[in-house]
């Protein structure tokens, strides 16, 4: 990015963003926290109020038009930070830098003529200057009028200067157009969200034995759908899962409840593609032993169209019993809306 402060320099930014009204908000703070300016600003933000069943607005989007247009001005410094901020809040589809120099500066005839006026300039000065040197105290009335000529020829020489001295520019312009995507599916319509999960948990990480080789296992959760962050919970509030008896381990029961938030940076789950999330979960834990267990999870959305979503996930889980120990469980869950 070049900010040289000669230069006058454009952008123009299209994104899609999850959260429009939400994302246009930081997006001005962070203009205004740039030391920048609102030039204008439109948010045209439409919906049927009419449609009041999420049934039915799921089959009108045609009633939703969701657009923000800003054009802000920063700190030429501040350009590429902005930029990187606009990355990091939303998905840049189309981004467009163009640097110039400023128009009032004088063109290349122009800044030639300048250039040879003040040779002129200074030729003549010189001459003066040795025209004082020889010049006698009886001639007083002539040392006065080149005294004169030169704080004349002077005064012409710092103009000629002047205007050739490249301005310090120091505000950059940028055109942002934020889009909300369309949501492909709605899981506020639904009234519950089944899932399955196939995993694979290490029992007791603590033991250096056969007990903690990984094992495959699967589970079934429900959870409630929600109207914000995408309308969706991403991880199950109840999940029962299972584990088989291998030859080496005994079979193992996992019975939790919890639940995730979507990262905000990348729009709260409103997005199609990868969402990360992280959560809690808690309950009761059979490896062997009875046990309470706790859980943390960090996990990514793959996908989630059309009332389907699919993700992936890692659970370290805290196992607090007669014999505490630590495992991990790492799988993939899909969840369908009903």
């Amino acid at each position: 990015m070049n900010t040289d402060r000669s230069l006058v320099t454009s952008s123009q930014v299209r994104a899609w963003t999850g959260d429009l009204l939400s994302t246009a908000s930081r997006f001005r703070r962070q203009v205004y926290q740039l030391d920048g300016f609102i030039l204008t600003e439109r948010v045209d933000y439409q919906d049927d109020l009419r449609v009041r069943e999420p049934k039915l607005r799921q089959r009108a989007p045609e009633h939703e038009r969701r657009q923000a247009v800003f054009q802000v001005s920063v700190p030429i410094e501040a350009l590429p930070s902005l930029l990187d901020w606009l990355r990091a809040q939303s998905l840049i589809v189309e981004q467009y830098v163009s640097s110039q120099r400023d128009g009032a500066l004088p063109a290349p005839t122009e800044a030639a003529g300048y250039q040879q006026q003040q040779r002129t300039l200074q030729d003549r000065l010189d001459e003066i200057a040795a025209a004082l040197a020889q010049a006698s105290p009886e001639e007083a009335e002539r040392i006065e009028a080149l005294e004169a000529e030169r704080a004349s020829l002077l005064a012409a020489l710092e103009q000629a200067k002047a205007s050739m001295r490249v301005p310090e520019l120091r505000m950059a312009r940028l055109d942002v157009y934020f889009e909300s995507e369309r949501p492909q599916i709605r899981f506020a319509a639904s009234l519950l969200v089944p899932s399955v999960r196939v995993s694979m948990l290490s029992a007791d990480l603590l033991s250096r034995g056969d007990a903690r080789e990984p094992r495959l296992g699967a589970a079934v959760g429900v959870s409630l759908p929600s109207p914000e962050r995408g309308g969706f919970i991403p991880s199950p509030l109840i999940e029962v899962a299972g584990y088989p008896e291998t030859a080496n381990q005994g079979s193992a029961v996992l019975v939790t409840m919890g639940g995730a938030v979507y990262a905000r940076s990348r729009g709260e789950g409103a997005g199609s593609l990868f969402n990360p999330f992280a959560g809690l979960r808690m309950g009761y834990a059979f490896t062997g032993a009875h046990s309470f267990a706790v859980a943390g999870e960090l996990g990514v959305e793959l996908v989630k169209r059309g009332g389907l979503a699919w993700s992936v996930s890692a659970r370290p889980h805290g196992l607090i019993g007669k014999d505490s120990t630590v495992a991990l469980e790492a799988g993939s869950s899909l969840s369908i809306a009903f």
